[in-house]
């Protein structure tokens, strides 16, 4: 009885976590991100394409904005906007044109210190974003 009473908790805290992180204010992938862990969601047209966590947010944003090999977002956006093969790197005009389509993507974080993962999960399965699908199998909260 105490671990269903604990999973409902934990429910409304993702679920809180997420609202909070919705109310925060639109940046673009050239922000001063902090280096702090956290968890973000890329937005377009109104709609999350992706969401991820990091343990270093700047990092992270900076491994999306220029190296397609350790970015599944980048990835993505190659395999399902650029019709590319799934691969680790790209030619170098589809590699400007993915620079191009995230500069104008907007983004917002949250920093995260604990649940950052089980954050990211939560958005995963209520928004199902198109560019977490691509490289990964559907995923249970």
């Amino acid at each position: 009885m105490k671990w269903d009473i604990a999973q409902k908790k934990v429910s409304s805290f993702l679920r809180s976590g997420y609202d909070e992180l919705k109310k925060q204010k639109v940046v673009n992938i050239n922000h001063s991100f902090p280096t702090k862990p956290g968890t973000y969601i890329f937005i377009k047209e109104r709609k999350i394409i992706y969401a991820g966590e990091a343990s270093e947010l700047k990092r992270r944003m900076y491994r999306h904005k220029k190296r397609t090999e350790v970015s599944t977002l980048r990835k993505s956006i190659g395999f399902v906007v650029f019709k590319q093969a799934k691969s680790g790197m790209f030619s170098k005009q589809i590699e400007n044109r993915i620079n191009n389509y995230i500069a104008n993507l907007k983004i917002k974080y949250i920093e995260v210190q604990y649940g950052r993962k089980e954050l990211e999960e939560y958005i995963i399965n209520i928004e199902k974003p198109i560019h977490n699908k691509v490289f990964k199998g559907p995923r249970s909260v």
